[in-house]
C-alpha cells in the first residue's frame, strides 16, 4: 500500500507514519509511507498524477498559500479515484470533505482506532478485481480500465471508446 501524509507538524506526521507502519506489520501488508510539509510540495512532486493509495491530508496547511481543502479539490481535477482523509484539530470542517469524496475524517492526535479501520478499507478496495478490455489499437494490446470508459461511439467499421484519458479508436 502506498500513502501520502501531507501536514505542516513533523511531529504529527511521524506519528502516523509510525501507525502506518504497526498497521503493516499487524496486517502483513507492506506499506510505503511519504510525508509532505505542504500543499505545494506535493503538487510539485505528483505533477498531477497520484500514484498512492490513500493521501492524508492536514486541513490547515499552515507552511504555504493552499488549505488541506483546497490541495484536495486540485487533486480531484486530475484523479477521482485515489483515496482522501482529511486529518485536523477543527471538527467544523467535517461537511467540506463530502466536496471531495473523502473518506474519513480523523481528529488530531490520531489513534490506532482510527487509521487501521481506514487502512483497512483503502486496502480492501484496492484488492477488488477490477474489469477492463483489451483493446488492439495500431498493432499493439491495449488495456483500458472498464470505470475509465465514458462513452462508445461507432463510426462504420470503427469504434470510438471515449476514456478519462481520452479516445481510443478501434477497428
Amino acid at each position: 500500500m502506498r500513502v501520502v501524509i501531507c501536514d505542516d507538524e513533523g511531529a504529527l506526521a511521524g506519528a502516523v507514519e509510525a501507525l502506518a507502519g504497526r498497521w503493516s506489520a499487524a496486517r502483513g501488508t507492506p506499506c510505503r509511507v511519504r510525508t509532505f510539509a505542504s500543499g505545494e510540495e506535493l503538487l510539485f512532486e505528483t505533477a498531477g498524477s497520484y500514484p498512492y493509495d490513500l493521501i492524508l491530508l492536514d486541513i490547515d496547511l499552515g507552511g504555504g498559500n493552499l488549505s488541506g481543502l483546497e490541495l484536495a479539490r486540485r487533486i480531484r481535477e486530475t484523479d477521482a479515484r485515489v483515496a482522501l482523509a482529511f486529518l485536523t484539530n477543527h471538527p467544523g470542517y467535517v461537511f467540506a470533505g463530502y466536496e471531495v469524496a473523502a473518506l474519513r475524517y480523523l481528529m488530531k492526535p490520531v489513534a490506532e482506532a482510527d487509521l487501521f479501520p481506514l487502512l483497512d478499507l483503502v486496502r480492501e478496495a484496492g484488492e477488488r478485481e477490477r474489469r477492463f478490455l483489451v483493446l488492439e489499437v495500431d498493432g499493439e494490446q491495449r488495456r483500458v480500465e472498464e470505470e475509465d470508459i465514458l462513452c462508445l461511439e461507432a463510426r462504420g467499421h470503427t469504434v470510438v471508446v471515449e476514456t478519462a484519458s481520452g479516445p481510443v479508436e478501434v477497428r
